[in-house]
């Protein structure tokens, strides 16, 4: 799943709304981001997004990506902009093709025979 559109869609809206941030009273330049990733799991550890909300995904990341070797990280800031890093996941996602929204996603057992 973390190859998939939806899986995509985090670590792009973090870096897409925090890493152009000016809001915070630093240039965004000092926003670098400290840990390149393309996936969640690249940047957290299972037990920090298993379970979580989209948006507890969103600060862990920001704070995990932009927080560990950057002072000039705002956990305020990166709670106000929750909503703008969502947006940016469904405009990425709608962006995607079926293919991409698809990958890594599997129905639960018995949801397929349910639904026939």
């Amino acid at each position: 799943w973390e190859r998939g559109a939806h899986g995509r869609s985090f670590v792009h809206a973090v870096n897409t709304i925090l890493g152009k941030d000016s809001s915070n009273n630093n240039a965004s330049s000092t926003m670098v981001v400290a840990k390149k990733a393309l996936t969640i799991p690249e940047v957290l550890e299972k037990h920090e997004f298993h379970g979580s909300t989209d948006g507890l995904i969103l600060l862990r990341l920001a704070r995990n990506m932009y927080g560990s070797s950057s002072s000039s990280f705002d956990n305020d800031v990166a709670s106000s902009r929750v909503n703008d890093m969502m947006d940016e996941m469904f405009q990425f996602v709608s962006k995607c093709d079926d293919e991409e929204v698809s990958m890594g996603i599997a129905p639960l057992p018995g949801v397929l025979n349910t639904l026939q």
